[in-house]
């Protein structure tokens, strides 16, 4: 004959509905939600948001248009972030995407921002917030290298940011002379275009032009542009 004690401890082995058990498996259940989200929060975390089609398209475009957008998102206030080393243009938007388009390899990207009273240091030019003192001017500018060949002889006009830029020939040290007929004045520095050399130059003051200072520029030299 079954014993009915028995058989009620087995039945409540089998569906235990004690409180105790009950609160155990909610704890689990509950645990085993906390961990999948958890989970898919680090690994949305881990590999961020998907490119989205404005940063793709950025990263197609060549490095001089690449520049010229970027100014131009600086120039109608969107809260893009851009700054441009030796080897690359970067951007990153406000909600994270970032994007990255390489520079030439025979070509390096200068900006220059000559001042007569107030500069500020820089390395990396960011083309989201660097501002120099003379925007909108008019300057004659040469760069020769040190033995004297001129890679870049042309007018430039600043962006309303101070600053004029340049495209120059990579792997040179090369002298800069600027001189501006609205000013009456002119200086000079020098600059490197090798890897890891600073895209922006911000130290070249213009002091009062002598007599004997020459006039307008020539045309640009072979193998340099500017912007």
């Amino acid at each position: 004959m079954d014993d009915p004690a028995s058989e009620r401890r087995g039945t409540r082995g089998e569906h235990d509905e004690r409180p105790g058990a009950r609160r155990r498996a909610w704890t689990l259940g509950v645990g085993a939600v906390l961990a999948l989200g958890l989970s898919g929060f680090a690994v949305w975390r881990l590999g961020g948001p998907s490119p989205s089609s404005e940063a793709r398209a950025f990263a197609r475009l060549d490095p001089v248009q690449a520049v010229a957008l970027a100014n131009r998102w600086r120039a109608e206030g969107k809260p893009v972030e851009s700054s441009i080393t030796s080897q690359a243009l970067r951007v990153r938007w406000s909600d994270g995407q970032e994007a990255a388009v390489p520079l030439p390899p025979d070509r390096m990207y200068v900006a220059v921002a000559p001042f007569v009273s107030r500069t500020h240091p820089c390395y990396n030019h960011v083309l989201s917030s660097c501002q120099g003192e003379l925007p909108g001017r008019r300057f004659e500018v040469t760069a020769r290298t040190l033995a004297g060949e001129t890679v870049f002889r042309g007018t430039v006009t600043t962006l309303p940011n101070g600053f004029f830029e340049l495209w120059l020939p990579r792997d040179r040290e090369l002298e800069l002379t600027i001189r501006s007929q609205q000013l009456g004045r002119q200086g000079s520095g020098t600059l490197s275009t090798r890897a890891g050399s600073p895209t922006c130059i911000t130290t070249i003051h213009l002091e009062p032009a002598s007599e004997s200072g020459s006039g307008e520029a020539g045309p640009p030299a072979a193998g340099a542009a500017a912007l």
